[in-house]
């Protein structure tokens, strides 16, 4: 990039969330690729978001079958679920327990990546195509994959509470996702 070049580089919340240290139990959801670091390398990951060296956070969202995944560890596939936990987790880690604005963390996970594919950023303006998504920040919630509307269960967040939820999503104007849904 200092040489001018159009280069990004994106991570993902469970890179930030979790280390190598999550894997000694050999438990299959932890096995991704790339593969889960050091604690020091997961403070370099933090460090780059913080200062636009990463320009995105993605959800790098892999579902596998419960039977794929209760392979030994060797064999397992490598991916886990992220779509639904994506925001919380980075939420929760780059926000409440660490060094971003929740300002900072939307631009990584909205409107840096449209940027980066050359997309006009969606505004709340008249005409806009009304691609929104509607954040509690405040929320806390204990992670069950059970709830999920993934039809993945392969999820490192099982059980544990987050700070942060994503309440509802429109994609042109047309809900996709309501928390609310069948409640």
């Amino acid at each position: 990039r200092e040489q001018g070049l159009r280069v990004t580089a994106e991570t993902t919340s469970h890179h930030v969330t979790f280390t190598d240290e999550d894997c000694r139990s050999y438990d299959t959801h932890f096995k991704m690729m790339p593969p889960l670091r050091s604690v020091d390398d997961r403070a370099a990951l933090v460090d780059a978001l913080a200062d636009g060296t990463i320009s995105a956070i993605s959800s790098d969202h892999a579902p596998h079958t419960e039977t794929a995944k209760e392979r030994t560890f060797a064999h397992a596939p490598f991916g886990v679920i992220g779509l639904e936990t994506a925001f919380a987790a980075a939420h929760d880690a780059l926000v409440v327990n660490g060094p971003l604005s929740l300002g900072r963390l939307i631009e990584l996970m909205s409107t840096e990546p449209a940027r980066i594919l050359g997309r006009n950023p969606v505004t709340l303006s008249t005409g806009s195509a009304a691609d929104v998504v509607v954040l509690d920040p405040g929320a806390s919630w204990v992670v069950d994959p059970g709830q999920m509307r993934s039809r993945g269960r392969n999820c490192p967040w099982n059980g544990r509470e987050l700070t942060g939820r994503v309440v509802l999503t429109l994609l042109g104007g047309r809900e996709t996702f309501s928390l609310n849904a069948g409640a």
